[in-house]
């Protein structure tokens, strides 16, 4: 029996039995298997659907790849016209501060929120991001007969191969079937991540293995990324996109290497894409605490002239994004300048919901919110048009610790 004819027996009699909610298919073997060859035996019915999808080596792969994109997929064939994304997520039960992210990217495809995340709750918006993405496969395969397959598992980015050890770990109803090359040599940043699902899945039970075909092993083979300059603003998003759902270890390893390409200058970036990528690379490092690499990115965006920008945006942006390191870093005096200038940029803008923005940054660092809860100054009271205008704008999370004191 080949790979090919294996494969395709294992899966018809999982579609058929379903004895088991996961079934991993490891092999040491470099052979290729299309969507419509593995499922060629499968028998087609109307109620089971059978969402594929597999890995390309050398790409940058989005945030819980392919994941979110099987959600958004759902939604549009089975909720999109009862209910908004936003109402979708609610009944999935997702952590209140991440329906605005995800309402987004089902929408738009790109991730978003109005309040930043509380520096000392990345930890745990993190663990809440996978467990809302769980719930939200959950909810939809409790409705739906859906089968979930993935070939070439061993390219996953790091966020995925979390999300499926949890799922693991945690006995989910999602029926899934996911194949991976045991030879392959795993890239180095997520190497604990994959050894810990694979002591997952043995701890759970073997998985179903092809033979070894030493011909073709492949351990000389790793998957780097490889930058392509035409993917620029493709690979921007989903940057962004991995910083605002906690996709940081992916998000640290892409940017490090895009960085590189920029100091090489193998690459020609215009100045204003140097700027974004930088910008985006500060956020980055100091979710993963790497604060003493997010100050040098910042310096390195003061010598290119951002404080100084035609471009009140992005001098607003500039010292925004300063005053946030600065208060990780433990310069209160610098925050309170940063966030004047900004208050100063958004009212020549007339742009209230900045203008806020900054004077929540500004007494969350006159408090020691910003920092870490166990830093809360109770003796600062929070003026009421403060209040007031957080209330407009919609930033709970700060208005929650708020309550803490009044």
């Amino acid at each position: 029996m080949d790979f090919k004819t294996y494969v395709q027996s294992v899966i018809a009699s999982y579609v058929e039995k379903q004895n088991k909610r996961i079934v991993f298919i490891k092999h040491y073997n470099t052979l290729n298997i299309t969507e419509n060859e593995i499922l060629a035996n499968v028998e087609k019915t109307d109620d089971k659907i059978f969402l594929y999808h597999e890995y390309a080596m050398h790409d940058m792969h989005s945030s819980y790849a392919p994941f979110l994109e099987w959600i958004r997929l759902c939604y549009d064939m089975y909720y999109k016209d009862t209910m908004t994304a936003e109402d979708f997520l609610r009944k999935c039960s997702v952590y209140s501060m991440h329906i605005e992210t995800l309402a987004n990217f089902i929408r738009d495809d790109l991730c978003s929120r109005k309040e930043d995340a509380m520096y000392f709750e990345i930890q745990y918006e993190t663990h809440r991001m996978i467990q809302d993405i769980l719930g939200i496969l959950e909810y939809i395969s409790n409705e739906h007969k859906i089968i979930f397959i993935i070939s070439k598992l061993h390219l996953a980015p790091y966020s995925t191969l979390r999300l499926i050890k949890e799922i693991i770990d945690r006995t989910i109803d999602i029926h899934a079937v996911l194949m991976y090359n045991d030879e392959f040599m795993i890239t180095d940043y997520k190497k604990q991540v994959w050894n810990e699902l694979l002591r997952s899945v043995s701890n759970q039970d073997r998985p179903l293995e092809w033979g070894r075909l030493d011909s073709e092993r492949t351990m000389d083979v790793q998957d780097e990324f490889w930058f392509d300059k035409a993917y620029k603003n493709e690979y921007l998003i989903r940057l962004r996109n991995m910083y605002y759902t906690f996709s940081l270890e992916d998000a640290y390893y892409y940017m490090n290497n895009i960085l590189s390409r920029i100091d090489e200058k193998t690459v020609r970036f215009e100045k204003n894409e140097q700027i974004n990528f930088i910008l985006l690379a500060v956020l980055i490092d100091m979710d993963m605490k790497k604060i003493d690499q997010a100050l040098v990115m910042c310096n390195r965006l003061a010598n290119m002239q951002c404080h100084v920008s035609e471009d009140r945006y992005m001098r607003y942006i500039y010292y925004y994004t300063y005053a946030r390191v600065r208060m990780i870093a433990s310069n209160p005096d610098a925050v309170t300048g940063c966030c004047e200038k900004c208050i100063e940029i958004a009212n020549s803008m007339n742009d209230g919901f900045l203008a806020c923005k900054a004077r929540v940054l500004m007494w969350s660092n006159y408090c020691g919110i910003g920092r870490d809860i166990f830093e809360y100054d109770f003796k600062y009271k929070c003026d009421d048009h403060i209040i007031e205008q957080a209330k407009n704008y919609g930033f709970s999370n700060f208005l929650a610790y708020i309550c803490l004191r009044l």
